[in-house]
């Protein structure tokens, strides 16, 4: 905008997938432009998220996001991920640097985001696998795509369907 000559409030509206650049490896969601240079897994994840969304095979790839992110969310906060996740998302977080206006013992919202990115695309995914052919236990095909023993999940990951796997069992059409 500063190019355009454009100085005032600028209210962006970016879509699910459009979260990172990649010219100049930045992530773009939040207030704050983080440097992805030394989290390849957040590039990665985003290329992964381009074609989930290219796939159309789901009417409801965005509310499967909101749905994985609300859920890792839920996970990261609620300190019920497994050790193998969370030591992850702390490197991640640790990488990102401190944040100089957040709380030192807490990361904020967007920060949680870009640590728990990676995941929250494998758990779109899984939910936006039509369903003959979604895994028919979703912790066990998370634990698989992490990388790490369903064992080591902990708790309470996918406990029931998140809404959008819901409203697809059910047949509804999309908005």
């Amino acid at each position: 905008m500063a190019r355009r000559h454009v100085h005032g409030l600028v209210v962006r509206s970016t879509p699910h997938h459009e979260g990172v650049c990649h010219r100049r490896s930045r992530w773009l969601l939040g207030a704050e432009q983080h440097d992805l240079t030394l989290l390849p897994e957040v590039l990665q994840a985003n290329l992964q998220h381009h074609r989930i969304v290219r796939r159309g095979a789901h009417p409801f790839t965005e509310l499967a996001f909101i749905d994985a992110r609300d859920c890792l969310t839920r996970w990261f906060t609620g300190e019920q991920s497994g050790e193998p996740l969370r030591q992850r998302w702390n490197r991640r977080l640790e990488v990102l640097g401190e944040d100089p206006f957040g709380d030192p013992h807490r990361p904020s919202e967007p920060r949680i985001e870009v640590a728990t990115y990676p995941e929250v695309i494998v758990l779109t995914g899984l939910f936006t696998f039509p369903p003959p052919a979604r895994p028919p236990q979703l912790p066990a095909g998370a634990a698989r795509r992490f990388g790490v023993a369903q064992t080591q999940l902990g708790p309470g990951l996918v406990r029931k369907l998140p809404p959008s796997l819901r409203i697809l069992e059910q047949g509804v059409s999309p908005p």
